[in-house]
């Protein structure tokens, strides 16, 4: 009996080492392929967006402990060159997880498999439904058969303005519905806010167009700004293919026209020279220099900071139309990198997972309440309790529902950053010769010429269609 019961100790005790064995392989292979789940996260931005977005990594590394042990994600934040950087560790073989990107490029490297197609994921991802989110956040490549990327924000070009240049002139504020803010309108409110060093106006007998202390406006030299012009006025710089320049058509030159005059006919716009020696379109506004900038959305994180601290009573209006009102949706995509996935599907599923943290709004919702980000999801804009979360008194000026998020839901339309090949070679042209227009040295009708003849060997169509 003895003998019987060591024997069952000696195979209780092989029992025991067998499990503690197994544990130990299992907690090895544990810690090995868990913390094999470090994943990369690169992007650029403001030292506000650096905070946030780390936040965010952090949150989703605590939230997902249990799915992938051990996780880790890696911030990585890049505020300058972050083309070349991003370019370099594509071509070295060392791409992140995830990154920021702009439409273009993201469509580019989505055509060549650089990026992956998050279709597959959305397809197969019964917890993440795409109605959710607005139809101008998706990134398309391919003819529209892939899926580049979907926006970090939603964001959209509008008129900011300060109220005090307004109540000083006794100038009634833009209208916030996009319907009533014209261009005869803008141009009126323009001419009545701009004055020369004498407080005389460029409609008053003695005004000095070499002395101006306040411009009505300031119109940047810049494609996000002319564009949604241009196709408020029913034209376009090319034809639906993306393969014939129409920048040419009357519709184009006319608004081009238009531009140029505030310049040199009305006076109300500093050039381009002038605006190189003016302080940011924001610093300019609150210093009184300017009474109204077309300028992104994102503008109002700084001019929040300042209406918050006192310094400016800021307005917002959406951006003058010439025979309809458009809202320019702009936003970078973040875009998953397939080498960096490709072979470890926990690896692909974390960065899955991360992709989707990454563009649910709640969960930077500090950067949208800051006034730099608009949320992706239908909601934040039509239910009172979302929108409620995320315009913040003292930031979001009192206008901004009507001025901005009924705009960009009623009017909204997807730059052709995001879709245009050779996009930024056609934007750089542009901006060339409209340079030269906007400082007196040639014609609407010769710079819009110049451009036709400068894009079309660029013109290879479109990645969405």
């Amino acid at each position: 009996g003895c003998e019987k019961q060591i024997n069952y100790m000696e195979v209780g005790e092989m029992k025991r080492k067998v499990l503690l064995l197994t544990i130990t392989i299992l907690l090895l292979s544990f810690s090995l392929f868990g913390k094999a789940v470090e994943l990369t996260y690169m992007y650029w931005g403001s030292p506000e967006e650096r905070v946030a977005q780390e936040n965010m990594l952090t949150e989703f590394e605590k939230a997902y402990q249990d799915v992938f042990p051990g996780i880790k994600v890696k911030a990585l934040h890049v505020p300058a060159n972050y083309d070349e950087k991003i370019a370099s560790m594509v071509a070295g073989g060392n791409p992140p997880q995830i990154a920021q990107l702009v439409g273009y490029q993201a469509c580019e490297w989505a055509e060549k498999n650089v990026v992956y197609d998050i279709n597959s994921f959305i397809r197969n991802d019964p917890t993440f439904d795409p109605d959710d989110y607005l139809d101008t956040v998706w990134v398309y490549s391919d003819h529209g058969n892939k899926v580049a990327g979907v926006r970090l924000a939603n964001e959209v070009m509008v008129t900011w303005y300060n109220k005090e240049i307004f109540d000083d002139n006794n100038v009634p504020y833009p209208p916030s519905d996009p319907t009533k803010w014209t261009w005869d309108l803008f141009l009126e409110t323009a001419i009545r806010l701009t004055t020369d060093r004498n407080g005389k106006h460029p409609n008053e007998e003695g005004f000095d167009p070499s002395k101006i202390k306040t411009y009505g406006v300031m119109v940047p030299n810049e494609i996000n700004t002319i564009l949604p012009l241009i196709w408020s006025n029913g034209g376009d710089i090319v034809d639906e293919s993306g393969k014939v320049p129409t920048v040419t058509n009357k519709e184009v030159i006319e608004v081009i026209q238009l531009i140029s005059d505030l310049i040199h006919k009305y006076h109300v716009a500093p050039s381009s020279s002038q605006i190189s020696g003016l302080p940011a379109s924001y610093v300019a506004l609150q210093t009184k220099q300017v009474a109204m900038v077309l300028a992104g959305q994102w503008t109002l994180l700084d001019l929040g900071k300042m209406e918050q601290q006192g310094r400016l009573k800021l307005g917002v209006a959406p951006l003058p139309y010439i025979k309809e009102p458009i809202a320019f949706i702009l936003g970078s995509p973040n875009a998953i990198f397939t080498d960096a996935v490709k072979g470890n599907s926990d690896v692909l599923k974390a960065t899955w997972e991360l992709y989707k943290w990454a563009i649910d709004s709640e969960k930077v919702l500090p950067l949208i309440q800051s006034g730099l980000w608009m949320p992706l999801q239908k909601k934040w804009y039509t239910e009172p309790e979302y929108i409620e979360k995320w315009l913040t008194p003292g930031i979001h000026p009192p206008e901004y529902k009507e001025a901005v998020i009924d705009y960009v839901l009623d009017y909204g339309r997807v730059s052709s950053e995001n879709y245009l090949i050779n996009y930024k070679l056609v934007a750089d042209i542009m901006y060339q010769e409209f340079e030269l227009l906007f400082s007196g040295k040639i014609s609407a009708e010769e710079a819009c010429k110049n451009v036709a003849k400068k894009i079309e060997p660029y013109l290879e169509g479109r990645y969405d269609k």
